[in-house]
């Protein structure tokens, strides 16, 4: 995550660094998804979120579109083969 002062900032930093733009998301939105994302479990009944769960997470906080797509989720015997795929990415 690299944080810019403006549209200026960023293109001249993408022109410098020769990187691919990402999302650009405004430091509001990322504040907000950081308190959905990390709040702390209510008791000790917490779960882990499910990846539908976590996908309506960022849904919520405005983060949609392919970049913030979660990979599917994996079922235990392609467990393997789902961890190689998400660490490939």
């Amino acid at each position: 995550m690299s944080f810019f002062r403006s549209e200026e900032h960023l293109a001249r930093w993408l022109q410098q660094t020769n990187c691919q733009r990402g999302a650009v998301v405004p430091l509001r939105q990322v504040w907000e998804l950081a308190k959905a994302w990390y709040r702390d479990p209510p008791d000790r009944q917490w779960q882990q979120r499910t990846r539908d769960q976590s996908q309506q997470v960022l849904t919520t906080a405005g983060l949609t579109g392919d970049f913030w797509e979660l990979p599917p989720a994996c079922s235990a015997d392609k467990k393997k083969i789902c961890e190689f795929e998400t660490s490939a990415r």
